[in-house]
């Protein structure tokens, strides 16, 4: 299994009086917890088309399927 972590940032504007936009436009960096992916290694292959095994003999089926 591998894991993949990344932390991901956002760029937030927002007006100080949202009701009517009438106050101060506030730009901020706001950063969000890593984000987190585990992937098994089935998930980065596809798997052979049994027919393209049954041509050549020297083809094996990917890992998992």
């Amino acid at each position: 299994m591998m894991d993949i972590q990344k932390t991901i940032n956002h760029f937030l504007i927002r007006n100080s009086v949202p009701a009517d936009n009438s106050g101060v436009w506030v730009y901020s960096i706001e950063v969000e917890k890593k984000w987190e992916a585990k992937f098994e290694l089935k998930q980065y292959m596809s798997p052979i088309p049994q027919n393209a095994i049954d041509q050549n003999s020297k083809i094996e089926q990917n890992p998992g399927y």
